[in-house]
Parts: C-alpha cells; structure tokens; sequence
C-alpha cells in the first residue's frame, strides 16, 4: 500500500512539474477529500457574502451557521481519527477552552450562589422589585445572547479544523478562493463609490454611505479584509515570478502583482485610517518576509515586482483617492472623539464584573450600567471599539487568560515559522504560511481600536489564517494519517542447537520514496 501512495504520489507530482499555471495551483486531493474542500469553500464564500454585520440578529447569520454544520461534523470526525495531529493540539485546545467558557455560562445556578457574583446585585433587585422569587439562572445575564455568541462560533470553527486536515493543495487553492472573493468584493466596493444604483449596492442599513464596503456594513471591517488579503496576493505574485521561466507564469505573475496594487486602491479609496495605516504596514512586512527562502538569483526579481506594485498603487492613489484620503485624515467623526470614553467605562465594567464577566453578547445593555450622565453622548455604543476590553467584560478573567494563551502561541508558531523550521514545506506553502501570520498579527492590532474580528466574515478569514500556520496533518496523497493498531508477533525461542536465530535485515526505504524534507513533501512518512 505504501509503494502504491508513494508512486501515486510521485506522478502527481511530476504531471505538476509539466502542467500549466492554472492546472498546478488549482489542484485539488482524491476522492476521500474533496467533500472537505468543497465545503470548505462553500462556507467560506457564504460567511463573506453574509457575514458583513456589525452585531448579532441578523437572518444572515443563522444562514452562515446552518450551512457550517455539516462541515463542522466532518472536520471533528476527521481530526478524531487522525494520529499525527500533536501540531495542532494546542490551537484546538484554545478552541475547545473558548467553546468550554460560552457553555459554561450558559449552566443554570442556584439564587444563593450566583447573587454573591459581582455585578449582580441590580439583577436580582429586579426580580425582587417584581415581586418574584429568585430563580436558577447562569453566569450570563443574558443567556439568549450568549447563545448566539456560541453559535457564532460554528462557521470559524469549521472552517479551522477542516483546514487543518486538508493537504497544501488544498491549502493553496483555498487561498485562491480567499483572494477571488476579495476580488469580488473590491468590484462591488467599486462599484459603489462610482456611483452606480448605490441604494441598491450597500446591504445594511446602518453603514458608511459613499464609502467602499464591499459586502460589510463598516468601512473598517472592509479594509480589515483587504489587508489581510495583501500578503497572500504578494505570495502569490512571487511566487509566479521566481518561476516565470515556465510558461504562463509571466502573465500570472502581472496579473497577481495588479492585484496587490488594486487592494492598495481600494484600501485608500476606503477612507479608513486604520486600513490604511495597517494596509501600509502590511505592504513592508510582506516585502521582507520572503527573503529567507528565495534563492539569491531571484532576489532582485521579487525586490522589482514588489517595488513596481508599489508604485502603481501610489499612482492610482494620488489619482483616484488622495483628495478624500487627506480630508478623512484631517477630520475626526463623533465616534473618534466617544472612543476614549468607551474604553473609559468598559474598563469600569470589567473591573467591577471580575472575575466572571457578563456574558458574551451582553455588552450593550451592560454599558448603559456603568455609563455616567457626564459620558452620555449622540453616539450609540455598540461596541467598545477595542476587542480586548470587551472580551473582558464579557467573559472575566478566563477570557483574558485565553487571549494571552492564543497570543503566546501565535507568536511563539509565527517565530519558528520566520526562522525556518519549516523545510519539509514548499517554497510556496511557507511563504503562504508567513502571509497568515503577517495578516494574524494585523488582526490583533486592529483590535485594540476596533472589533473586526466580530463580524462572522472576518471570523471566517482569522479561521483560514490560523489554519495556515499549521501544517497539514495529512498525507501528501490527502487522506488523514488514521490510527493504526499494532500487531503482537509471537516471540520465536531458538531451537537446540540451533544458536542465536537470524538476525532480522534492515528495512531500505524504496529508491523511489519522496524526501520527507524536499520542497514537495508536506508530512514525515512513518513506517
């Protein structure tokens, strides 16, 4: 059987070699694994055609989840059976530790125990005030919103652990997917500044009217969802351009490097400031993360293609976006002057909720409770505008903890990946991998300002992110490495005088076997 995978595996690899540039990156696993793909492509495109919305209650979203449960089944099922998954145990443990945290809100406790939880004391005065008995209730105040808050979880949640048992193929094509549905999303965005049935182009009713927003509701999520997707187009754009002997890869290489550029555009022509200001940083990180592992001879190439992206996003911004972009800078809204007061009394509520929190979902009817006649103002907050602060409203010091136990392994992940313990990859997946982490890092620093990470769209890419930085736990052929028994061999005694038995001849791999660190091999083979 192995012989069978190992020059099955070999032909496929060397039919890559004579393919084209289309037929080569969009290859997909057998038979056992499509399904997996296939739904995991499916519910990434739904999460960004739907998943634009700033706040939970829209049918939208019960679409996205619904549509995330089969593969959420599938995914669980294949990482249970899989044995080479002690790469990914710690991010799944995170997931599973948040999944734990939602659920364990949601247990009803007797009146005498959570009445002593801080912060509650004004609750049960309204059931008192109403003449009604204290009754069993969790640690959530509001348990029907964090409900929807664990719900919300699915799509992501699919997404990341059918990922993680996909081969790089797979990967790379999901990444194709990722950037087609950006550029999707960048016509549509477009298109809406152009001026073209705008009405009839914004899908919400609250939302930046004659800004680009693509599929979402906030400016600011939108340029979340470029920025991250800039590290993958310049991936790609070198990737074509290290290899633009071959043919076709030359107009592969112009058109993704065009692509980098139409993200810069469109980040600018956003008016957000933080887009631009992380869409900025993204460009400069991206330029020097590839370094490492591009052969000296190509260098120069990939140094000119970046710098020619570059500088016709430059032209197209001082031509289409540097007027506005400049007044968006000089201006600050309402929201911008209230933000420093909703760090303020979040802060307040999250002290006075430690260490349990109020529940994920509960942040707006919270705030009104620690918000101050002095900080009352026109703008209605529904949201912290900073996603750390309100997690730790929401969920106390166990959330806290788990934010610190993510971002130590995200940076401890991203620092091994960066110094290149990751050979047994190709050029291509590596460089795909350091594109996640760039995007990943962008994420979280977006996230001290905002909440990108809140809309199920951005969920769904922050999942695809965190997939990357994992390799895969499959064969290269695609199929999970699956749990094997071993067989007890009866021991065998030598005969009289027979002496010692013979000793048994060491096992050679086949000429044939694939390097378990070459450019094309994704796993270690184990006998």
């Amino acid at each position: 059987m192995r012989a069978m995978l190992t020059k099955a595996f070999q032909g496929r690899r060397h039919a890559r070699d004579d393919a084209s540039p289309a037929s080569e990156v969009v290859a997909h696993s057998p038979d056992r694994s499509v399904l997996v793909y296939w739904l995991t492509a499916g519910v990434f495109l739904v999460a960004q055609i739907f998943g634009g919305g700033t706040r939970q209650g829209f049918a939208s979203d019960a679409v996205i989840e619904i549509v995330g449960l089969p593969l959420l089944a599938l995914a669980i099922l294949r990482w249970a059976t899989a044995t080479d998954r002690d790469r990914s145990l710690i991010p799944v443990a995170i997931l599973g530790a948040a999944v734990l945290l939602l659920l364990v809100q949601l247990v009803p406790l007797p009146s005498f125990l959570w009445t002593h939880f801080p912060g509650r004391s004004q609750f049960a005065e309204s059931f008192t005030l109403s003449d009604q008995s204290l009754p069993w209730w969790p640690i959530s105040l509001d348990p029907a919103a964090t409900l929807g808050s664990l719900l919300s979880l699915i799509p992501g949640a699919a997404i990341f652990l059918a990922l993680l048992t996909t081969d790089n193929l797979d990967r790379r094509t999901i990444s194709l997917v990722f950037l087609a549905a950006v550029a999707v999303s960048v016509v549509l965005g477009l298109a809406q500044v152009a001026g073209i049935s705008t009405e009839t182009l914004y899908f919400y009713e609250r939302t930046n009217l004659g800004s680009t927003v693509g599929f979402f509701a906030n400016r600011n999520h939108y340029a979340a969802l470029l920025y991250c997707a800039l590290p993958f187009a310049m991936a790609w754009t070198v990737h074509f351009v290290t290899e633009r002997h071959r043919e076709g890869y030359r107009v592969a290489a112009l058109s993704f490097g065009a692509l980098t550029s139409l993200l810069l555009l469109t980040i600018a022509i956003s008016l957000s400031r933080s887009g631009v200001l992380l869409g900025t940083l993204a460009l400069v990180v991206s330029a020097f993360m590839f370094r490492s592992n591009i052969p000296a001879g190509d260098q120069k190439k990939v140094r000119l293609a970046v710098i020619g992206a570059g500088l016709l996003a430059a032209l197209l911004i001082a031509n289409y976006a540097l007027l506005g972009l400049v007044n968006r800078i000089a201006t600050t809204s309402a929201v911008d002057d209230y933000r420093s007061v909703m760090w303020s009394v979040t802060a307040d509520g999250l002290v006075s909720l430690l260490p349990f929190g109020a529940g994920f979902g509960t942040f707006i009817p919270v705030y009104r409770w620690f918000e101050q006649p002095t900080d009352l103002s026109s703008t209605w907050a529904n949201r912290a505008h900073n996603d750390y602060l309100e997690l730790g409203l929401e969920g106390g010091l166990p959330a806290l903890i788990l934010i610190g136990v993510f971002v130590w392994w995200y940076g401890r992940t991203a620092y091994r990946l960066w110094r290149g313990d990751q050979d047994q990859r190709a050029q291509l997946d590596v460089n795909l991998a350091r594109a996640a982490s760039i995007s990943i890092g962008l994420l979280l620093l977006h996230s001290f300002a905002d909440y990108p990470m809140r809309t199920l769209a951005i969920q769904a890419v922050f999942a695809l992110l965190c997939a990357f930085l994992v390799p895969p736990i499959c064969r290269p052929d695609g199929t999970v490495l699956k749990r094997r028994r071993k067989k007890k061999r009866p021991r065998t005694s030598p005969g009289k005088g027979q002496g010692r038995p013979p000793q048994k001849p060491s096992r050679e791999p086949p000429p044939n076997r694939p390097s378990t660190h070459g450019p094309g091999s994704s796993v270690v083979w184990t006998d």
